[in-house]
């Protein structure tokens, strides 16, 4: 039949009784369909022997079918996991991920992503630490950015948040608990979102008179963990919590080499409870931030908003504490 030679997906909508937007997310395997739509659109291009040419169908539409994902810093198992599970989420949905690595150069950020909004239906930035105005100027390209883990005074923009403020009042209040008075909070760049809200929480939780907190941040992409555990140990902190579980085990093993003993003689805390938590001895307490969730989550709207350039989508997980051996009751035996 010469209507099946001419079948567009228009004309696939209008047969199935939907919008071209859930054909489309049909013929890409999308899972934002529900079942009886997705039984229509089969029936009507099965009925009408519509078979879409991909690169003809891309080239139409003007996408790649590629997002691209901006990253500080992929060796650090955070940002692994979370860009893996956006590459296996994205796959279903036909989708290819190109990911770059500022590498810590906040400089850097938004430049990448320019370059990938170029050749990408969409960006995903993760935990950015560029300046408001440089970050938001990256949605007047037309086309949808994503921000995992970074909050603006604007509700106009699409985030992806994890709420890590509970978690780190939670280890912050075991802490005490056990006694230490004395607690440092070693950080990444002051620049960070998370970074902020994790300082915030610890100082709310952490407010008494008899309570001393230290805020040391560390801008160096390779810091020198001999000269933070000197730090620590001339402030004479007893628990230390860390931003991420990285320096966390950087950290204790650094103190263990001094000859200083975690937990007996200083806890220690991380945070993103990586496979690294409960492999290193003794255990990390640190918190739970569902990386692999968060990924499936920022794909779910990554492609809403590419289907809908106007959508705009807000998504909250909640991180938990998880306590393990890495902290203890505070010494009252001096410290050698």
């Amino acid at each position: 039949m010469s209507d099946h030679n001419r079948a567009t997906i228009r004309l696939v909508a209008r047969h199935a009784g939907v919008s071209p937007a859930t054909v489309s997310r049909v013929l890409s395997g999308s899972r934002q369909v529900s079942a009886i739509n997705r039984d229509k659109v089969l029936g009507a291009v099965a009925e009408l022997g519509y078979s879409p040419h991909i690169t003809a169908q891309n080239l139409a539409t003007g996408q790649s079918r590629i997002i691209g994902v901006v990253v500080p810093d992929l060796s650090n198992p955070h940002f692994t996991t979370l860009v893996k599970r956006l590459i296996h989420a994205s796959a279903a949905d036909s989708y290819e991920v190109l990911v770059a690595d500022s590498d810590e150069v906040v400089d850097t950020e938004c430049s990448l992503a320019t370059d990938l909004l170029r050749r990408c239906d969409g960006v995903v930035m993760c935990n950015p630490r560029a300046d408001d105005q440089a970050l938001l100027a990256l949605t007047e390209h037309d086309k949808p950015v994503l921000f995992v883990n970074r909050r603006f005074t604007t509700s106009e923009v699409s985030t992806a948040i994890t709420d890590v403020g509970p978690a780190m009042e939670d280890i912050t209040r075991h802490v005490l608990d056990l006694g230490h008075r004395r607690i440092a909070y070693v950080g990444g760049r002051v620049q960070s979102y998370l970074d902020t809200q994790r300082w915030s929480a610890i100082q709310r939780a952490g407010a008494g008179d008899d309570v001393e907190l230290f805020r040391l941040p560390i801008d160096e992409h390779i810091p020198s963990w001999t000269s933070i555990a000197k730090t620590v140990l001339d402030l004479e902190c007893t628990a230390v919590l860390a931003n991420n579980d990285i320096g966390a085990v950087s950290l204790a093993a650094t103190l263990t080499r001094m000859g200083v003993d975690v937990p007996g003689d200083i806890s220690i805390a991380g945070f993103d409870d990586t496979p690294l938590a409960s492999w290193f001895t003794p255990a990390l307490t640190t918190a739970r931030i569902r990386t692999d969730e968060l990924g499936e989550v920022a794909w779910d709207a990554m492609s809403q908003m590419i289907v809908d350039p106007s959508t705009v989508i807000h998504s909250m997980l909640v991180a938990t504490a998880v306590f393990r051996e890495s902290t203890a009751t505070r010494s009252t035996r001096p410290r050698h």
